[in-house]
């Protein structure tokens, strides 16, 4: 009867426990509840087990070894427990649990109850992919997909939980959606505990910061969110640190399984990949390249280096501008080479090459192109001079030196001292924030030391993907040692932005230059002119989309080189800019108007400016010179100097100008 009695009592314990775990679980699928039912019954199953096994050993011959045994495979089998397996019934454990009724209740209603926890573990895990599929299938929410703007996020990463919450922040309408999706990887896994404990509680944990409507679990497939994907106002994410795995999603979502002809594929993709690598390729070939957007964080990141409203980090803040002696203004020449270093030379090492190559293109006195050098520093600096040479059309092999070195080298170090004391612009990229927060600050250091002014037109830009509170101490710490040279650039909350990654204000003055273009050569409708360009970047002829692809970028270029022209002139110049030059193309001729000498010169030394920024951008595009102007070659008949051009190609960069001020 006793025992009938305890069995009553040890099954009403493990009932209970079991309506109470899955109610402080609930419909959120908060996993707290079953993360410290875990931790509170393996404890106590550890315990129980300990004391079993003490009863076991002769307390007379326990040595060191004996009790760590009896705590490893305490442990050991108190997590077998969790898959219903146990020794504790068996052999010698058996005749001493029969012995103590006390312990073989403990030991029997933890068993069952971490076989309890298990199931309802499974049962979570479960639910919450099911719930996933029913969500998204739900009349209600398949209406919202087909007239909202939704934001679905594949993957939870530290991209997307940024990207989400500043989508909330901005109060932009539709819902939220993440979707975690499973490991994607081909490869056989095993499965320990561990794997069990991270995938599953430490993930749920993470999720919690993420400013969602919904966190949904899916399978590979993805099946139910085809209805999502045919609203053109909806757009996609997938921004993980695994490229080839993003690509590989866009290309599942665009062939996705069941969907027929007539459900075409019409939402944005955000997919996180190198524009330089294979989605170069995508993006040229594939179906949806007018849907799908290959969003670069090294590029972005050196963008944020363009992306403040003052020169703080462009290159002209750090040459030496010409100004009249007397009445300080400025005279729209530079009268200092520009020279500039790269340490690390990976994927923001390129992108910070084309930004200082561009944006460090100044005229001097003469009306000819100031002196430019460059010397990067990487361990496999020969490898990438062969594949930057490929890709780009530097016309003097002095102006770009590449060393091969590591930043903890003699080679190194001697190779900066002989060049630091003409140093203007220093750019650290070397993959890892801390090691580019020491290096910024060693080279800060070194330059002093050798002699360099960090208040003369000098800076170190250095990449901090994350910058923490002890982050921005040392660097304010040590701008106050070195003069204010040290600039933290390309962090991550900057960067995963909505408008940063969508671009639409700089698009929005891209526009402007280009309207201001057709104006001036008496052409069509600019809304419609911009959209057939945009058109034609889609276009399956290499030639077409080619030319598409430069003019544009010129747009958006001509945009953000604004902050150059107007840091080179003064504000009496914009004034006379705006009156005196002409807005519309002639002939041959340009009419500049009545205005002094000194104001005609700034202008067309502004001008010339213009030119070489525009040369050195189509260099940056793969371009070269040649007679015939060519697309499909890759060449252009502009790109000389300035005093070769015709009068009316003259006009186009005078036309920047008046813009631009």
């Amino acid at each position: 009867m006793g025992t009938d009695l305890g069995g009553i009592i040890i099954f009403i314990i493990c009932i209970t426990y079991g309506l109470v775990l899955q109610h402080l679980t609930g419909r959120r699928q908060n996993t707290d509840a079953l993360v410290k039912a875990f931790i509170a019954i393996f404890a106590t199953g550890w315990a129980i087990h300990i004391v079993l096994f003490t009863r076991m050993a002769p307390e007379s011959s326990r040595t060191l070894t004996d009790w760590l045994m009896i705590v490893y495979f305490s442990a050991q089998y108190t997590l077998e427990m969790f898959v219903a397996k146990t020794i504790a019934f068996k052999g010698m454990a058996g005749e001493i649990l029969r012995e103590s009724q006390l312990l073989f209740s403990a030991l029997i209603t933890t068993y069952y109850i971490a076989i309890i926890t298990s199931a309802l573990v499974i049962f979570h895990f479960v639910s919450r992919w099911a719930y996933g599929r029913r969500w998204l299938l739900r009349r209600k929410n398949i209406r919202a997909a087909s007239e909202g703007s939704s934001h679905i996020f594949l993957g939870v990463c530290k991209a997307s939980i940024l990207l989400a919450s500043d989508i909330r922040s901005a109060g932009c309408d539709g819902k939220i959606i993440f979707i975690d999706l499973p490991d994607s990887s081909d490869s056989p896994k095993g499965i320990s505990i561990w794997d069990i404990i991270s995938r599953f509680f430490f993930t749920e944990k993470n999720n919690e910061q993420i400013e969602a409507d919904v966190i949904l679990k899916a399978d590979k497939r993805m099946r139910g969110l085809l209805p999502w994907l045919q609203n053109p106002a909806n757009s996609v994410y997938i921004l993980s640190d695994d490229q080839d795995r993003n690509i590989k999603l866009a290309e599942a979502l665009w062939q996705m399984e069941g969907a027929t002809p007539e459900q075409q594929f019409k939402c944005r993709i955000y997919c996180h990949a190198a524009k330089d690598g294979i989605a170069s390729v995508y993006s040229s070939v594939t179906d949806i390249r007018d849907r799908l957007t290959f969003v670069d964080s090294s590029f972005l990141a050196v963008e944020s280096l363009k992306s403040h409203n003052s020169a703080e980090t462009y290159p002209v803040s750090y040459v030496k501008k010409a100004k009249d002696s007397r009445s300080g203004k400025l005279l729209g020449y530079i009268e200092s080479d520009f020279n500039c270093a790269i340490i690390g030379f990976g994927e923001t090492g390129h992108e910070a090459l084309k930004f200082l190559y561009e944006f460090g293109a100044f005229v001097g006195k003469d009306k000819e192109k100031i002196p430019f050098r460059c010397h990067i520093f990487d361990q496999n600096a020969s490898l990438a001079a062969g594949e930057l040479k490929r890709k780009i059309m530097f016309p003097a092999e002095e102006e770009i030196v590449f060393r091969d070195c590591s930043v903890e080298s003699d080679i190194f170090w001697d190779s900066l001292g002989q060049v630091i004391h003409k140093m203007n612009y220093i750019i650290v990229c070397l993959g890892n924030d801390q090691t580019n927060l020491k290096t910024a600050a060693e080279i800060a250091e070194f330059a002093i030391r050798k002699g360099r002014d960090p208040h003369d037109n000098f800076i170190i830009a250095f990449r901090q993907q994350e910058f923490s509170l002890l982050d921005k101490e040392t660097t304010e710490k040590a701008n106050r040692t070195f003069g204010g040279c040290l600039k933290p650039f390309g962090m991550l909350k900057d960067i995963w932005t909505l408008r940063v990654i969508k671009a639409d204000n700089i698009t929005a003055l891209a526009k402007k230059f280009y309207c201001s273009y057709l104006s001036a050569t008496s052409q069509a409708d600019a809304e419609t002119a911009w959209a057939e360009r945009l058109t034609r970047l889609q276009s399956d002829d290499y030639a077409t989309r080619n030319k598409a692809r430069r003019q544009i970028y010129q747009d958006y270029s001509d945009c953000l080189h604004t902050i150059t022209k107007r840091a080179l002139s003064s504000p009496d110049t914009a004034e006379v800019a705006r009156l005196i030059l002409p807005r519309n193309i002639g002939s041959q001729h340009i009419e500049k108007g009545q205005c002094t000498s000194e104001d005609a010169s700034i202008l067309e030394y502004l001008a010339i400016g213009e030119h070489l920024r525009w040369n050195a951008s189509h260099l940056i595009l793969g371009y070269r010179y040649a007679e015939e102007t060519s697309d499909l070659k890759c060449t252009h008949s502009c790109i000389v100097p300035y005093d070769e051009l015709s009068e009316e190609m003259k006009h186009y960069d005078w036309l920047v100008v008046r813009n631009s001020l």
